[in-house]
């Protein structure tokens, strides 16, 4: 699920661990981004920190390891 959201969001018609999320990659915005981790909660019962969702972050597999490190359910 979480890889053909990301592509949706993305715009592209598929997404692999090492897609490279901005730039040349992907090139997914910012809003772009915001919408999937949204929607990915709304989807998932998740509650996901933004905070930890940092610039270190620059494959779509990096940004799965991240969420399902720090994700807890939604209260």
């Amino acid at each position: 699920m979480f890889s053909q959201l990301l592509a949706r969001f993305a715009k592209q018609p598929s997404v692999e661990p090492g897609s490279v999320l901005f730039r040349s990659g992907l090139d997914m915005g910012s809003l772009a981004f915001l919408e999937f981790i949204m929607t990915l909660e709304e989807e998932t019962g998740l509650d996901i920190d933004v905070d930890v969702l940092d610039v270190s972050i620059e494959t779509a597999g990096h940004l799965f390891d991240r969420i399902a490190a720090g994700a807890k359910p939604a209260a």
